[in-house]
């Protein structure tokens, strides 16, 4: 057996493809249609800051200026960074994607090639979390935008992303 960094014990949100390989046979992993969903890199740095500023022991922070402080901590931190998670030693593991951005047409196509409906409604999770509406470049400082770009700089040039 291959030396394995960490084997989940249970089926866990947020596996990586090296974890999720490590639970299926190498026959399995091989022959599986393997897909992802992605975000631009900004997107999430600033959904994942503003889902961390709604947890309880954050709900009193209301003004921009309190906002800004957690998004530099969130943007610092990298923790949104996607490219680790469908690529295994930095190689792309899986066969297709479902963006964030081009989310109905993604998914029609797997939908289409796994020969199963497309829902009606897909559900909404941690959406009310972010209270400004703006999109993350806008609300985004440069050095901020610079920061995001040097941690996801492979998913920027894998998906053709705007800096």
């Amino acid at each position: 057996e291959e030396n394995r960094e960490h084997v989940p014990t249970k089926y866990e949100a947020h596996l990586d493809a090296k974890e999720i390989s490590a639970l299926t046979t190498p026959e399995f992993w091989t022959s599986a249609f393997k897909f992802a969903s992605e975000r631009h890199p900004y997107e999430k740095a600033v959904s994942l800051a503003y889902y961390n500023l709604n947890k309880p022991k954050n709900r009193h922070i209301q003004s921009d200026e309190e906002i800004a402080d957690p998004i530099d901590r969130t943007v610092k931190k990298g923790k949104y960074r996607g490219y680790d998670m469908y690529t295994i030693d930095g190689k792309v593991v899986v066969d297709d994607f479902i963006r964030h951005e081009k989310l109905d047409a993604d998914l029609r196509r797997i939908c289409a090639r796994l020969g199963v409906p497309v829902p009606a409604e897909l559900p909404r999770k941690k959406s009310n979390a972010r209270k400004d509406p703006r999109p993350a470049k806008a609300i985004l400082s440069d050095a901020q935008k610079q920061s995001i770009y040097e941690f996801c700089r492979e998913e920027f040039e894998l998906f053709g992303y705007e800096r």
